[in-house]
């Protein structure tokens, strides 16, 4: 199937912003795209309401976590590197896929992008290396 947008939601990050909850956009995406593809466009339309050197991050969530992403960083750092099919990674509607942005308030995100590759499909990694 062929993705034709892409619908994005994302936590509230703090009591104030609770009123338009779950701070929803949709973009389009050519279906050629790669799931690095995909999260590039997504988190280059999710900078809005990310806030530069705040020193938060953010954890982009499908299927299971996909990227991590701060606003100190110009790109987002993919978690699943063993996962290429974009069908396995994404909740899919018809063409439309839905992206979660969860809100991981203060958390280092060295650390988070640490935690969240080594808890992902550990199991694929090995099989991937032999």
């Amino acid at each position: 199937m062929q993705i034709q947008s892409v619908r994005m939601t994302r936590d509230s990050y703090c009591a104030s912003d609770d009123a338009d909850a779950p701070h929803e956009q949709r973009v389009a995406i050519m279906s050629d795209k790669t799931l690095e593809d995909v999260v590039r466009v997504v988190h280059q339309k999710a900078r809005a309401f990310m806030r530069r050197n705040s020193g938060e991050s953010w954890v982009i969530t499908s299927k299971h976590p996909i990227a991590v992403v701060c606003g100190e960083w110009e790109k987002p750092k993919m978690v699943l590197r063993t996962v290429r099919r974009i069908e396995e990674s994404v909740i899919l509607r018809g063409t439309t896929a839905h992206m979660h942005f969860c809100f991981m308030q203060e958390i280092d995100p060295e650390t988070l992008y640490k935690a969240m590759d080594r808890l992902s499909y550990p199991y694929l990694r090995d099989i991937d290396q032999a």
